[in-house]
């Protein structure tokens, strides 16, 4: 009985809404130890009193009452108070218990659905190199575990692969010996996360000393710099820290490549190299170099103009073959000095048929040429039979065909469902939401409003929203009409709705009208 008091001092586990599986099985091991999970299980019903009740009978039977009262406090005191304001009315605790698991658990086509994306979500982790290993090992374990407790299976075994897959190429050295030693197909996680987190550490020890022992030698080569003296006479442990390692621009160290034949640089391999003879540069089609360092011709190609080098000078055309620059060699290069009077640029020329026709506030063609022959017009110089393409002209001429005052309507309940999210507000609500979505039947007009924290929400409450209304109608969603949102183009979202048999219609972009239904409820 000491150790029952004891123990109840320790609060219960709330639940607030968020990973109902882990509260289960917390709630589940709180009341077995405080020996009320029986009421829950069972719900059993109190007999009453025969009519000389002796006094192990009266005992029995208060005993149940208060054991059954007791289970139902612990479950109003573990959950927080918009739940608990759905709850209050509930009579048992098994009641409670029943209705919390089948609101918040799902059914197994929902808990499947969270699985595969659980399952997608480790598949696609990958360790980080600034990440340490336990870090790392946590974050996988995290999603394992969810897994675990929607009862599905995910063993040691794949999470170890995934270790082994996943891991930077620093770890090399620790997994092939362990391929060399060990059978990889039975090691153990836990063994394998020791092996790792050995490497790390002898690691991060040796790079702490090198650090330690490169900042006085770096100290030392700015003296140098600055005074200019003593090159040759550098000791020789100074030569070979400064060979082994270089300090990066986040200040960690990197490794050193040997000199590279292409560029003498040595801060990476030959293959990666600029200056390769096979690399070719995406703006000036030229094998040697790579776009980056193209400095040449980069930026006149992107606007169709031609760089010729001929009899020492270096002639720039425009788009049009006019032209625009004429530089001289001197010594190897093309200097461009505008104060010489040996250097050439021609005037840009502007078509005087696209100023008139600027001038006269874009003026279709035809009435400024008949302007010119009636000489309507004082000083308006010659212009071309051909106007040149204006691109405000263009802009002004497109026009939006109107939209259709009557459209469609549906013609049984949820054949059509508009649907559309809102969000996020500037107020949130007494529960931390910031978004909404409305779903509308398009023959009845029946709206329905779900609250969400995030968009990610979506999917899930779509779900919940189409086993309810179809419970509630007995008839089935047809077609489900949304703009063109991330939360609704989600690869989850689309395999629901294949699944569902749900035809998805996506409004186009930009265009608010075609989903006009929904976009008029948010107005109002």
């Amino acid at each position: 009985m000491e150790g029952g008091s004891n123990f109840s001092v320790v609060a219960p586990p709330v639940f607030d809404g968020d990973n109902y599986q882990m509260w289960a099985v917390r709630m589940e091991t709180y009341l077995e130890a405080l020996d009320l999970w029986e009421p829950i299980e069972e719900d059993y019903e109190v007999p009453p009193l025969p009519a000389n009740p002796t006094v192990a009978q009266i005992k029995a039977q208060k005993e149940k009452k208060t054991r059954k009262s007791k289970a139902k406090a612990c479950l109003f005191a573990a959950v927080s108070q918009m739940i608990f304001t759905r709850i209050m009315s509930l009579k048992s605790a098994k009641e409670i218990w029943d209705y919390l698991k089948a609101e918040y658990e799902g059914d197994e086509r929902i808990r499947g659905m969270k699985v595969l994306n659980l399952i997608r979500d480790f598949e696609l982790q990958k360790m980080k190199e600034s990440e340490s290993v336990k870090e790392y090992s946590d974050r996988l374990l995290s999603i394992a575990n969810k897994v675990r407790l929607l009862g599905s299976e995910l063993n040691d075994s794949r999470i170890v692969e995934k270790l082994l897959v996943t891991v930077p190429e620093k770890f090399e050295a620790t997994i092939t010996t362990l391929e060399n030693t060990k059978d990889l197909s039975k090691i153990s996680l836990a063994e394998l996360l020791n092996a790792l987190q050995a490497q790390e550490q002898r690691r991060s020890m040796r790079q702490e000393g090198v650090i330690e022992g490169a900042l006085p030698v770096k100290h030392q080569d700015n003296n140098r710099y600055k005074k200019k003296k003593n090159f040759k006479n550098q000791s020789t442990s100074g030569e070979n820290l400064s060979d082994n390692y270089q300090k990066s621009k986040r200040g960690g160290v990197k490794k050193s490549y040997p000199p590279c034949h292409h560029c003498e640089k040595k801060c990476h391999p030959p293959f990666k190299s600029w200056k390769r003879p096979d690399a070719k540069c995406s703006k000036c089609n030229q094998l040697g170099h790579e776009a980056v360092i193209c400095k040449v011709k980069g930026q006149l190609l992107d606007k169709s103009y031609k760089v010729l080098f001929e009899n020492k000078q270096c002639l720039i055309r425009d788009a049009n073959g006019k032209d625009l620059l004429n530089v001289k060699m001197k010594g190897k290069i093309f200097a461009l000095n505008p104060m010489e009077k040996e250097q050439m640029a021609f005037k840009s020329r502007v078509s005087a048929t696209e100023t008139w026709h600027k001038r006269l506030g874009h003026f279709h063609h035809q009435g400024s040429l008949q302007m010119q022959s009636k000489k309507l017009v004082e000083g308006l110089t010659d212009i071309d039979d051909d106007l040149p393409h204006c691109q405000a002209c263009k802009f002004r001429k497109q026009h939006r065909q109107p939209f259709p005052k009557q459209a469609w309507r549906a013609s049984k309940k949820l054949q059509l469902v508009h649907t559309d999210l809102c969000g996020p507000q500037r107020t949130p609500s007494l529960n931390c939401n910031l978004y909404y979505i409305a779903f509308i039947d398009d023959l009845t007009r029946m709206c329905w409003i779900f609250l969400l924290k995030q968009k990610l929400e979506v999917a899930g409450v779509f779900w919940k929203f189409k086993a309810r209304v179809e419970n509630e109608s007995r008839c089935m969603i047809q077609i489900l009409r949304s703009d063109n949102g991330k939360e609704y183009t989600s690869e989850t979202f689309n395999r629901f709705c294949e699944e569902a048999g749900i035809e998805h219609q996506l409004t186009a972009p930009y265009t608010p009208q075609q989903n006009g239904v929904s976009e008029r409820r948010n107005d109002s």
